[in-house]
């Protein structure tokens, strides 16, 4: 009669030590789901925001900045998304001021870095350009960019190597077909190289 209330006691214990080893192993997988939505989220609206400041969609893309603003994106990111609307708004020196901010938090951040280059080059300051696009290479593997960062730094990367731009431009192309703004952007790069 012991041995049977130790047993019993035994597949009790057991029983519980299964349960909560499953709802342990569903509550994390929950959790690292919900991490990934949460992580899909966020890169949507940057993808969103920069591609609606690409094609010149300004009520879009401050649409856009609005609902990355009510999200739980980091602050950095938030200020690189308002720089490079500067940028495609014309405010050259609103991005730069943004852009030169965000590197100071993010030194790393070469789609911040790329669009800060593209801002300097209008205005004439080249040797800031050349200095920041430097850097991106020195610093960066620019086979690891997501396709928005592609579009960025194939965008930047026209004015100081065409090749690699449009390589660039190419591989976000032929992901996004549906993407306009990276057909237009391969087609101007490629203008730009045959006219070299």
């Amino acid at each position: 009669s012991m041995k049977k209330l130790m047993l019993s006691v035994f597949a009790a214990t057991a029983l519980v030590v299964l349960v909560l080893a499953i709802a342990t192993i569903t509550s994390l997988a929950f959790a690292y789901k919900s991490t990934m939505t949460l992580r899909a989220l966020h890169e949507e609206l940057i993808e969103k925001v920069i591609l609606n400041a690409l094609s010149g969609d300004q009520q879009g893309t401050s649409e856009a900045i609005q609902l990355a603003e009510s999200s739980d994106l980091a602050d950095a990111t938030i200020r690189m998304l308002e720089g490079i609307a500067s940028y495609y708004e014309g405010d050259n020196e609103a991005a730069i001021n943004t852009l030169t901010g965000v590197l100071e938090s993010e030194p790393k951040n070469s789609t911040a870095r790329a669009m800060l280059a593209l801002s300097c080059v209008h205005p004439g300051n080249a040797a800031r350009s050349w200095r920041e696009m430097s850097i991106i290479i020195a610093q960066d593997d620019l086979s690891e960019k997501k396709d928005y960062e592609l579009l960025v730094l194939g965008s930047a990367f026209l004015y100081f190597n065409r090749t690699l731009s449009i390589e660039m431009l190419q591989k976000v192309r032929d992901r996004h077909p549906e993407w306009a703004v990276a057909r237009a952007m391969l087609a101007g790069a490629k203008a730009h190289q045959a006219l070299d």
